[in-house]
């Protein structure tokens, strides 16, 4: 009886070590992402509204708001990226990524930002329009239920302090919606560098300029961010977007995606063996 015992115990076991063989992604780190009392809270989450409701459970997003210091983002490391190298968000995949957007009725601004991003620059900058915040990526927020919210591809050199390095891409992004979007970067494209995005099956493109190029820029963090301003007050405008079937690649090199939280693991583990120590107390 106990060696039946036992044997179906390591079974389970062994099944719940090779579905959660992904957990590599677990090394996902979070810093000020949340933050309740002030209406944030994103990062890993077991739901699917990127993917409208259907399919495999699993995506990143949550509750994003105005902010007004610090940093708040939930990304992967990645070696650091700068505009001589590539880096792309499902731009050759199959199928593309998928984000859904919903508020709550009030005016938003751009809050959830997806993106490669300078990680050590996030608490010392302010709104990226040239404070030395480097990032390459989605942004979406804004508007409300009678006026719809946008959709934002950009990049920001951390050294141009004009908007124009970014292009609308839906300047009407209804509350409760899903969307599809690829983008990315190639250094080859252009004179200097070009980043390319696909909104909903359109594709936009933004060129680098030599100063673009030069700067210095640098990126070595994938995933969420929130900006933050002194000149807002924290807490205020909150949106939920959320990104799922994301197939993201740093100069080639796969991210993994994001799975539960280890420690989720590591209680069905102890569980597991807990029922052996009392198969075993039994026998005895």
């Amino acid at each position: 009886m106990l060696r039946v015992t036992v044997l179906a115990v390591l079974t389970v076991l062994t099944t719940c070590m090779v579905c959660a063989a992904p957990a590599q992604a677990t090394l996902w780190m979070g810093v000020g992402n949340i933050d309740d009392a002030n209406n944030l809270n994103f990062g890993y989450s077991a739901t699917n509204y990127a993917n409208g409701g259907t399919g495999p459970t699993g995506e990143v997003g949550g509750m994003f708001s105005f902010q007004t210091s610090g940093a708040h983002y939930y990304g992967w490391g990645v070696s650091t990226l700068d505009f001589s190298k590539s880096f792309e968000i499902n731009w050759n995949s199959t199928d593309p990524a998928k984000m859904y957007y919903d508020n709550d009725g009030s005016y938003k601004s751009d809050n959830a930002v997806l993106a490669f991003f300078d990680r050590d620059k996030l608490a010392t900058g302010s709104w990226p329009n040239g404070t030395g915040l480097p990032y390459v990526g989605v942004r979406l927020g804004g508007g409300s239920t009678t006026a719809p919210g946008q959709a934002i591809c950009t990049y920001y050199t951390g050294v141009d302090s004009s908007w124009g390095n970014e292009v609308t891409v839906a300047s009407s992004v209804v509350t409760q919606t899903t969307h599809t979007f690829r983008l990315k970067y190639d250094p080859t494209e252009g004179s200097y560098g070009r980043v390319s995005c696909n909104f909903d099956g359109t594709v936009y493109t933004m060129n680098l300029s030599q100063g673009d190029r030069n700067s210095g820029a640098a990126f070595n963090t994938f995933g969420l961010w929130q900006p933050q301003s002194s000149g807002w007050t924290a807490g205020a405008n909150v949106d939920h977007v959320y990104f799922g079937n994301i197939k993201a690649f740093a100069d080639g090199v796969p991210i993994p995606m994001d799975s539960p939280e280890p420690s989720s693991l590591v209680l069905m583990g102890a569980g597991v063996f807990g029922l052996l120590a009392y198969a075993w107390r039994k026998r005895r």
